[in-house]
């Protein structure tokens, strides 16, 4: 009896500390990552005002041919994206100095577990 008597301040205490945690982590999951974004959303302003203006042209013109499309298709990844955000893709070229996955795991693994 006077344990529960004495347990119910903390079991308060432990509730209401859960209830403000949930609260702040559901409240602020940005803050939460503790991430920050060096991107500025004015970057694709211009790619998109390209794309547009692409659209607008194609909309007026009517349907393209299909030299028309694999000539577009040849500047970039594909028609559609073309050369926008060539250098941010990985490619072979790029790719060279990459830590593969498998590699990854294995480094990780070899910090877990002891030298045998």
């Amino acid at each position: 009896m006077v344990i529960t008597r004495l347990l119910r301040p903390v079991r308060f205490l432990i509730i209401a500390f859960t209830c403000t945690l949930l609260f702040f982590s559901s409240a602020f999951p940005a803050m939460a990552a503790g991430v920050t974004s060096h991107s500025k959303p004015s970057d694709g302003e211009t790619q998109l005002k390209k794309v547009y203006d692409e659209s607008e042209k194609s909309l007026e013109s009517g349907l393209d041919s299909m030299e028309e499309v694999s000539k577009r298709a040849q500047r970039g990844v594909n028609e559609v994206q073309g050369g926008a955000d060539l250098d941010k893709m990985s490619t072979p070229e790029n790719s060279q100095d990459a830590t593969t996955f498998k590699d990854q795991v294995k480094k990780a693994l070899d910090k877990v577990t002891p030298n045998n």
